[in-house]
């Protein structure tokens, strides 16, 4: 049970940092955040369950089989992640197009501080923050 915890905190941990890295992530970002959160980890609460004898094999394979799962989820992730500009993550990965700092602030502005389904920060506090911030760097 403890494994299936350290595993969804491990998912959720992973979607935060991939969307407060890359937060342009249009209309549906947000929906998909939280659509993509539900599926990974109803997955790892099946694996866990479903296949419990692989935790009686030796000691390296079960922790091979959580490493390869851990690095397929980022790739589909980082593959199916909805991008303003139309392009994967995986593929501005691919380019070493890393996020910037303005990038990064505006992520943690958005994903970090205010978690909406309508995929925009709050009124009131946090959107005067958040263009105080971006103002302050231009």
């Amino acid at each position: 049970m403890i494994g299936v915890l350290i595993k969804i905190i491990l998912t959720a941990a992973l979607h935060i940092l991939l969307f407060s890295s890359y937060p342009d992530t249009g209309k549906y970002g947000t929906a998909y955040f939280w659509i993509s959160l539900i599926i990974w980890s109803s997955f790892w609460i099946t694996y866990e369950f479903k296949f419990a004898t692989l935790k009686k094999l030796l000691f390296p394979i079960p922790l091979l089989i959580n490493a390869a799962a851990i690095a397929v989820m980022i790739f589909f992730i980082t593959l199916t992640m909805p991008q303003e500009d139309g392009k994967p993550v995986i593929y501005k990965l691919a380019k070493f197009q890393f996020p910037d700092e303005q990038q990064i602030k505006r992520g943690k502005i958005k994903y970090l501080n205010s978690f909406t389904f309508s995929g925009g920060l709050k009124e009131g506090i946090l959107l005067k923050k958040a263009k105080e911030v971006l103002n302050k760097n231009e």
